[in-house]
């Protein structure tokens, strides 16, 4: 059994095509590549942590999980809102922060960075930021797609930055801490 995370893959939802810059022609063939990519590393008997966001818009779209190999654990982002319904779709198991042992390493997962300023500048439900605990090895997050990867010990999983696929906790600590690009300044938007 492999362990993989990722976030915000935004399953159904066209218009993250063109505000993450997704190289895709639309949401069908976004929907199709996230699913190849994530059943060609991804087993059934693999678990997956996504960190928030995983499908967006009508209702059909919590049911492309069906495609999906493997147990997902969610952890809830601010997209996530009928657990009943992602229940139902097959996520084995929802959370609105974790924290994990793997590998030897104490993980807090959680959608938003929330020790990180918030480029959207919104406010959250205050269960989907809670206070991180006092220690940690490494907090895994999403919810800042194309921002950056990795920041200290603070590791963005999504896809935008993971080639939209997930990603082992081995291949996420291989990342250096990144700047963040001029074109992505910490006061813009970056999603609905």
């Amino acid at each position: 059994m492999k362990t993989f995370f990722t976030s915000d893959l935004h399953l159904g939802h066209a218009r993250i095509i063109e505000l993450s810059h997704r190289p895709f022609p639309h949401v069908d063939a976004m929907n199709d590549a996230l699913i190849q990519n994530w059943n060609a590393v991804v087993g059934p008997g693999d678990v997956v942590y996504a960190l928030g966001d995983i499908f967006m818009g009508p209702r059909e779209n919590a049911f492309l999980r069906k495609r999906l190999n493997g147990k997902i654990i969610l952890v809830k982002g601010n997209h996530d809102k009928k657990d009943a319904l992602l229940l139902e779709a097959g996520v084995d198991e929802i959370h609105r922060k974790l924290e994990i042992e793997l590998d030897g390493y104490k993980l807090y997962l959680a959608h938003i960075p929330v020790h990180l300023p918030d480029p959207t500048e919104r406010s959250y439900p205050r269960d989907l930021i809670p206070d991180p605990p006092k220690y940690y090895d490494y907090f895994l997050c999403g919810h800042v797609h194309q921002q950056w990867k990795r920041r200290g010990k603070t590791i963005n999983v999504g896809v935008d930055v993971s080639n939209f696929t997930p990603l082992t906790l081995a291949q996420l600590l291989s990342r250096d801490d990144d700047q963040v690009p001029p074109s992505c300044s910490t006061t813009q938007p970056f999603e609905v």
